[in-house]
């Protein structure tokens, strides 16, 4: 796996968490700096679900060929002898 995809999803959880706290902070009237913000929120999970899924949960399982099962947040998913994703 790429160390590039775990700097990007370590970057993302920091990003994520600063974007929740000004969510928090805009104050109830903040409808537009909420919707900007939720919108910001949105974008990088979706990215961040994609990267974990196509590119690090994959590779942690071709590490692990004995693992019948692979757990994830979105996915459990049982494979016969290779790694792929069903």
């Amino acid at each position: 796996m790429s160390s590039d995809a775990i700097v990007v999803l370590k970057a993302d959880h920091k990003e994520i968490r600063n974007l929740f706290r000004k969510f928090r902070a805009a104050g109830d009237n903040a409808v537009k700096q909420k919707e900007t913000i939720v919108g910001q929120i949105i974008t990088l999970l979706t990215v961040h679900t994609y990267i974990e899924n196509e590119v690090m949960y994959p590779e942690v399982c071709a590490l692990l060929p004995s693992r019948k099962t692979c757990l994830s947040p979105t996915k459990n998913i049982t494979w016969p002898t290779s790694c792929a994703w069903s």
